[in-house]
């Protein structure tokens, strides 16, 4: 059983990884004075909000670029 387990793995096609983007958060704000931040890679905004509480964005939802960085207030 083992062998046969093994056989069918061995047949699979191999999955080349893609490269990690990465990015940072920018302060942006709206014309009606929201506060967001933009990802520096696609340019998505994201309300500052979703920071509150030490809760941290850390990749795009938008790109899916990992953030490496945020910009201070």
């Amino acid at each position: 059983m083992c062998k046969k387990i093994i056989a069918i793995i061995g047949l699979m096609p191999e999955i080349e990884a893609e490269p990690v983007m990465h990015g940072k958060w920018i302060n942006a704000y709206d014309t009606h004075g929201g506060s967001y931040y933009k990802c520096s890679r696609c340019a998505c905004y994201i309300e500052k909000i979703f920071f509150a509480n030490d809760y941290e964005v850390n990749y795009c939802p938008n790109c899916g670029a990992k953030m490496e960085v945020k910009e201070n207030d």
